[in-house]
């Protein structure tokens, strides 16, 4: 049935479209109460993973598979229709964009980082490939061209799973920075094998055409997501820098102008679009005079509920009839997946590198597949429907075990294994102090003898020297400025504290960092009693005229334990376990036998 009225052209000579839609009411009324459940189940599965402290990517598939194929509320082939992979395809360019933005080619500059991600984006693959390969014809029974495409949607580890799940660990060092690149990179690299090896199978060999437009696809794919990565970027910076775009415009303006980058990108290039909008949000992210505030903070907000969507769609794609129609082969081609392939090709493409035994054993054990790949098997499975390939018919539902087995697994053993291999990054974070004045630097010494990880940013040159001469970590810059964003990576800062003696500083710091902080965990001294409603008050409440009155006086900050009967009146941090720590607000309560930070005289040392 055609559910849209006739085009013509008009008496003014321009295509006049009658675009009225067609459709019954009672559709409506059936369609809104499954697309508002999809919304509601991504974002109640990520309270529940956060409430219950469970990885939100089992609970947004168990959700998924409840809501579809086992009750049938949610059916998104019905309910989408053909919109389906198109919003799925827009959501995963989305995601990326806002991946981009989250890299930093700092992290690729310790050498084994940068040579670790380069092995696995290329030997990782092979040996991926070849691997799942051999296991699709011995375990599934596939025949060679269809094992070698199965091989090739498997080869990407998926951005959509990987970026979440890190956040959620709190993974610190070189780890967190090799899984993020080798994840964002290998998605555009596997979608074009994995076309290359369909054509293939298309045309019946891969005869010297094949690979001549296997070569020229891949270059094809990298100078259009470098060049139109570039153009994206370029132009909203010049809009920025320009101020030709309003704050509360910024984001969707950003947003917008990546969608259509992606667009243009998969027109021009099959599978190009995801790389050009990773590259634009790279390009944007080392971008110097620009603030990108409030374009991060959406993009973070909007991928959250973009990843909880797609997860909750994919899982209730699933037919009810292939779920109930268990296989032992797909088990067993997931697990051998899951625990020989991806070790096999860590340990070959980490071979005689400078990471420790934990490294390997942690990078072995994370290689979750996500959305890319489910949407590359999808499109394929259709294609495939009716060949002649044993098998084929299976495609998707093989996938889906792949992708849910790495998922569930990656989201179980993630937090646990990291914290058993001591890769976790100790406590809530560093404490991003502004100000290296001498007394901020007394506090932050007193905390790094503790194992409190601290740093310091100060505009003042000289305090930033003497700061680093003590063997703090300290930078020099304007904590206001944008170009001092480059140099904090916000995924290791569990807090901020402004110190300076300017309050309009510490007031404007506060209100750069509240958002991706968190209200919580952002603090500035205090100028007066009642003061600065909009941010925690540090140090029990001591305004700055004490705090300078108490230093007078001989007090230093100094390691106390609290007791009941004298309780510490001066204090600034409370000590936890295994690097764990708090800023000690005015509303927080000591407990006897609290260790904290605290100013105090010599009598009262620990």
């Amino acid at each position: 049935m055609n559910r849209f009225g006739p085009c013509r052209i008009g008496p003014s000579g321009f295509l006049d479209l009658k675009l009225s839609i067609r459709y019954p009411a009672e559709m409506h009324e059936n369609t809104l109460l499954p697309l508002a459940s999809i919304f509601f189940l991504g974002i109640g599965s990520q309270w529940l993973a956060w409430r219950f402290h469970l990885p939100a990517i089992v609970t947004l598939i168990a959700a998924g598979l409840v809501a579809g194929p086992i009750t049938g509320l949610i059916q998104p082939n019905q309910l989408l229709g053909d919109f389906l992979q198109p919003m799925v395809s827009l959501s995963v360019a989305v995601i990326l964009f806002e991946g981009g933005l989250s890299l930093s080619l700092s992290d690729l500059k310790e050498t084994e980082t940068f040579k670790s991600v380069r092995r696995l984006v290329v030997f990782g693959a092979l040996v991926t490939w070849s691997a799942v390969t051999f296991l699709a014809v011995k375990v599934l029974g596939f025949q060679l061209e269809l094992a070698l495409l199965i091989g090739a949607i498997l080869v990407v580890t998926g951005p959509t799973v990987i970026l979440p799940l890190l956040r959620q660990v709190g993974l610190g060092g070189r780890v967190r920075n090799i899984l993020k690149w080798e994840g964002m990179i290998n998605d555009p690299i596997g979608a074009v094998l994995a076309i290359v090896v369909f054509e293939s199978i298309r045309s019946g060999h891969l005869s010297p055409e094949i690979r001549y437009i296997a070569a020229m696809s891949f270059v094809k794919t990298v100078l259009l997501a470098l060049v139109g990565g570039a153009i994206g970027a370029g132009l909203l910076i010049i809009c920025l820098k320009r101020y030709w775009i309003p704050d509360h415009l910024q984001a969707p303006l950003a947003l917008g102008l990546a969608l259509l980058l992606y667009g243009i990108c998969q027109v021009l290039q099959s599978e190009s679009g995801l790389a050009a909008v990773t590259v634009m949000g790279l390009f944007l992210a080392h971008a110097r005079g620009i603030s990108l505030r409030h374009i991060r903070a959406f993009k973070e907000d909007l991928s959250v509920l973009l990843i909880s969507t797609l997860f909750i769609v994919l899982s209730a794609r699933i037919d009810y009839k292939s779920l109930t129609e268990f296989r032992w082969e797909w088990l067993v081609f997931t697990l051998l997946l899951i625990v020989v392939v991806r070790p096999l090709a860590v340990v070959i493409s980490t071979a005689r590198s400078g990471l420790s035994w934990q490294e390997k054993v942690y990078l072995s054990a994370i290689g979750p597949r996500g959305i890319v790949a489910a949407s590359i098997a999808s499109v394929f499975a259709l294609k495939l429907e009716g060949s002649e390939y044993p098998g084929a018919e299976n495609l998707m539902i093989i996938t889906f075990w792949v992708i849910s087995g790495s998922v569930i697994f990656s989201g179980l053993v993630a937090t646990p294994l990291a914290r058993m291999l001591n890769l976790v990054q100790p406590g809530k974070g560093k404490l991003l102090m502004v100000g290296a004045h001498k007394r901020a630097r007394y506090l932050a010494q007193a905390l790094v003898e503790d194992g409190v990880q601290v740093l310091m940013v100060d505009s003042n040159f000289t305090n930033v020297k003497e700061a680093k001469d003590e063997g703090l970590e300290a930078i020099h810059g304007d904590i206001i400025s944008s170009e001092i964003d480059i140099h904090i990576d916000l995924d290791d800062v569990g807090a901020l504290l402004a110190v300076t003696p300017n309050d309009e500083v510490n007031s404007l710091a506060v209100i750069k960092f509240r958002n991706e902080l968190g209200a919580a965990n952002v603090f500035r001294i205090l100028s007066r009693r009642g003061d600065h409603p909009e941010a925690g008050r540090p140090f029990g409440g001591l305004t700055r005229a004490e705090l300078n009155r108490s230093w007078e006086e001989g007090y230093r900050p100094r390691l106390v334990t609290v007791d009941e009967d004298d309780p510490p009146q001066r204090p600034l941090v409370i000590l936890g376990e295994n690097g764990d720590w708090d800023v000690v607000d005015r509303e927080r309560k000591l407990s006897a036998g609290d260790r904290v930070v605290a100013l105090a005289k010599e009598c009262c040392i620990e």
